[in-house]
This record gives structure tokens, sequence and C-alpha cells, in this order.
């Protein structure tokens, strides 16, 4: 599936400082300042972005690289960096 590119963000809700990228790139569960999301972790040896929504839902987006756990994390808003470039792309997930 031919997958469009990465379109940064135009939201604006708060990125990771650099203790919580370090802490979620090595698969801590973060707090996220989100309308929609609540928190979030990058497991790097499934190559898994695990978010949980304030709804209570939990889901895991699949084949996600390093660099773009890092976009997450650095991201301005969350969901938007979702809705740009998981989304439209209609990326694999799962629930957890």
């Amino acid at each position: 599936m031919a997958r469009r590119p990465y379109v940064p963000s135009r939201h604006t809700d708060a990125a990771f400082d650099e203790a919580e990228l370090r802490a979620f790139l090595a698969g801590a569960w973060v707090k996220c300042t989100s309308s929609h999301i609540t928190y979030a972790r990058y497991v790097a040896d499934s190559e898994e972005l695990q978010v949980g929504f304030k709804s209570g839902d939990r889901i895991a987006y699949t084949g996600i690289l390093p660099d773009m756990a890092e976009d997450f994390g650095r991201a301005p808003s969350k969901m938007g960096w979702c809705w740009d470039a998981l989304i439209p792309n209609k990326w694999p997930f799962h629930p957890i």
C-alpha cells in the first residue's frame, strides 16, 4: 500500500520535553497534553506506538520505525500527528 509522505503537524498541544522523549522511546508510558490522547509509549522491539485515549481505549500502531516515534514525541499535537501521518494512510493498528 502506498503511503502519503508525512506532513508536519499544524496543531499546538505540548511536545514531550527531552526527559519525557527519552522515557517514551525507552518504552515507558508518558502522559500527553492532548484533548484525545492521555498517554503513549514506543515499544522498539515490536515497533509499536501504543496510545491510550481519554475514552479508555488503547491501541498499538504497528510498523512504527524509531524516527517516526521520535517525530510523534516531538509533535506539538499528538492526535494531530496521528491525523497527519497515520490515519489518512490507514496505518495498521490493533487494540491492546
